[in-house]
């Protein structure tokens, strides 16, 4: 019995040292196993010490990430700082008699306003805690449509396939901002055709919606970071942060975003999000009980959006 008990213990006598302590040392032998004979209880001790260590390295990870951080805000809010003179200036020489001079104060107060939109996201992805929502009920059709109308890009057309009796409960300005950014993203890569739609099955209590493009799709390296935070910074004029926040809103909404599809013939992210409460004529036209089948079942009776 001894024999027995005693290995659980030393498992159970780390678990508590490792909570009490994450960034201590896990005990290993010099050959790297455990102080365990072998069996199914040395593969848990092992299991348990390579666990620590994974967490240990993502705990330092996620330090230096907090520390980086810190430092991206104050220097950002140091940036919008001096930027502020800068562009009041700017604005002056758009005022200029001289139309060339005017010119060059468009330019400027471009690159000033670009400037200070980067601080302000950096500013705004620094700060800890989950994004405050403003939340309402909201008409997802009419929410792709103003999407469609912010990027207003010519060579690329947004194809609104959804309900338009189809609602969420969300936050009408965060959720346009994760619209138009996938918009925007698919546009500035070439596409030439957006097109947003249900996806044939919903999962039970969610609204998932595909918004898909032509453009000629992610490399493997990108897809991989797609969501990582400054990944992508630089390329087309780009923060890296853009999918990063989206992801950030949609979970704070209780939903998700993620990358369905990539390859030359596009791209499809789908959204998720909770489903709205249904009303008692919706829930008698939904014959197969998901809070979204009657929308599903409407979407052939509806005239479609094309912008």
């Amino acid at each position: 019995l001894w024999l027995f008990v005693r290995p659980i213990r030393r498992i159970t006598g780390d678990i508590a040292a490792f909570r009490a302590d994450p960034e201590r040392n896990a005990l290993l032998h010099a050959d790297g196993t455990t102080a365990l004979d072998d069996g199914e209880i040395a593969v848990a001790g092992r299991e348990l010490v390579a666990m620590q260590q994974e967490l240990r390295a993502a705990l330092w990870r996620n330090a230096r990430l907090a520390a980086l951080g810190t430092g991206l805000a104050k220097v950002s809010h140091d940036l919008r700082n001096i930027l502020a003179p800068a562009l009041l200036s700017a604005e002056r020489l758009q005022m200029h008699g001289d139309p060339a001079i005017q010119r060059s104060g468009t330019a400027l107060v471009r690159a000033i306003d670009r400037a200070t939109e980067l601080a302000g996201r950096i500013l705004q992805f620094a700060r800890e805690g989950p994004p405050p929502l403003s939340l309402s009920t909201e008409s997802l059709h009419r929410l792709v449509d103003e999407a469609a109308e912010l990027i207003a890009a010519p060579h690329c057309r947004v194809e609104n396939l959804l309900p338009r009796s189809l609602r969420v409960n969300a936050d009408h300005d965060q959720l346009l901002r994760v619209l138009v950014n996938l918009v925007r993203n698919a546009a500035e890569a070439g596409a030439h055709h957006v097109r947003v739609a249900l996806p044939a099955e919903q999962p039970e209590n969610t609204i998932a919606m595909d918004v898909a493009d032509d453009g000629p799709g992610l490399g493997e390296d990108t897809a991989k970071k797609l969501f990582q935070p400054f990944a992508d910074a630089g390329k087309r004029g780009g923060t890296g942060l853009g999918l990063a926040i989206a992801r950030d809103l949609m979970r704070a909404h209780g939903g998700d975003i993620a990358l369905a599809s990539t390859g030359p013939s596009g791209t499809v992210f789908r959204l998720t999000l909770p489903a709205a409460p249904v009303s008692p004529p919706e829930q008698s036209r939904a014959a197969s009980g998901s809070p979204v089948a009657g929308e599903l079942a409407a979407t052939e009776r509806e005239p479609r959006t094309r912008l």
